[in-house]
C-alpha cells in the first residue's frame, strides 16, 4: 500500500472519529433539561491536549491582540482555579462563576443555533454553548463575565422582542459583529472584545492585522453587512470601547419600530 494511501485512510479514520465524538456529545446536549446540572463530559487525552495547546497559544497572545476587559477577567478567573491549561473546566463551575458575576449561565445545546432562537436567551441572559465544542466554549467565557458585554448581549436580546425575521437577522448580524466578532481601539491598536475572536486564535491574529478591511462601528451600517461564518472575515468593525458599541446600539434601538 503506498504512503498517501495510507494517508487518506488515516485522515478518513480522524474524520469519522470526529464525527462520531461530536454525534456523542449532541446526545449528551439534546437529553439536557433546564434546572438539571450542567453535563459532566469525560474528555479524551486527545480533547486535553487540544485544550492545552489552544489555552497556552492564546494566552501568550492575550497582551497584544485582546482587549483590557478579557485580559481583566481571564485572570481573575485562573486566580479562582477555574481556568488552566492542565484540565478543561467544568461547564457546571464557570456557569456559576459566570451567573454570580453577571447574571448568564451556560446552557449545552446539540447544533447550531438559528438567528429566531437566539436573542430571547439572549433577553432571559442565559448564553448557550454548544456541548459539540465544549473545549471551545471555555475560552469564550470570560468576556460574558464582564458585565458591559452582558448588558450588551442582553440589549441586542431585548430588541428581538415582536421581532420581523427581518428585524432578526438584522440583530443576529449585529450580534456577530459586536458581541462575537467586534474589535476596539485600546493603546494605539485595534485589539479584540468579541469572544469568538478571542477563542480562535487564527482568526484573532487575522482580525488584527493590516490584512482586512476595517470599519467604524455604525449600527445602521453593521446590520446589512454580509458574513460568512465559516471563514475568516474580510471586514471588521472597530469601535472605541464596550460603551461606545452600547451607546450606539442604544441609539439604533431607538429607530426600530
Amino acid at each position: 500500500m503506498s504512503l498517501p494511501m495510507i494517508q487518506d485512510i488515516r485522515d478518513t479514520v480522524i474524520k469519522l472519529t470526529y464525527i462520531a465524538r461530536r454525534a456523542e456529545l449532541n446526545v449528551i446536549a439534546k437529553a439536557y433539561k433546564h434546572g438539571d446540572p450542567l453535563p459532566r463530559i469525560e474528555y479524551t487525552a486527545e480533547e486535553r491536549e487540544t485544550w492545552r495547546i489552544a489555552y497556552t497559544t492564546l494566552k501568550e497572545l492575550r497582551k497584544d491582540f485582546t482587549c483590557s476587559e478579557y485580559q481583566n477577567n481571564i485572570v481573575e478567573m485562573e486566580a479562582a482555579g477555574l481556568l488552566t491549561a492542565d484540565r478543561i473546566p467544568s461547564i457546571q463551575a464557570v456557569s456559576d462563576y459566570i451567573q454570580r458575576r453577571t447574571g448568564f449561565q451556560l446552557r449545552p445545546c446539540g447544533g447550531l443555533l438559528s438567528a429566531r432562537d437566539s436573542p430571547p436567551l439572549w433577553r432571559f441572559a442565559c448564553f448557550k454553548q454548544h456541548a459539540t465544542s465544549a473545549i471551545h466554549q471555555s475560552r469564550h467565557c470570560p468576556m460574558f463575565a464582564d458585565p458591559e458585554i452582558a448588558e450588551l448581549s442582553q440589549e441586542i436580546g431585548l430588541l428581538s422582542l415582536g421581532a420581523s425575521d427581518e428585524q432578526i437577522e438584522r440583530l443576529a448580524t449585529l450580534y456577530f459583529f459586536t458581541v462575537e466578532f467586534g474589535l476596539c481601539e485600546q493603546d494605539g491598536k485595534v485589539k479584540a472584545i468579541g469572544a469568538g475572536l478571542i477563542s480562535a486564535y487564527g482568526e484573532l491574529m487575522h482580525a488584527c492585522s493590516d490584512v482586512p478591511e476595517h470599519k467604524q462601528f455604525h449600527p445602521e451600517v453593521t446590520v446589512v453587512t454580509t458574513y460568512d461564518d465559516s471563514k475568516y472575515q474580510p471586514l471588521y468593525f472597530v469601535t472605541k470601547s464596550i460603551k461606545d458599541f452600547m451607546d450606539k446600539i442604544k441609539t439604533y434601538a431607538a429607530t426600530i419600530n
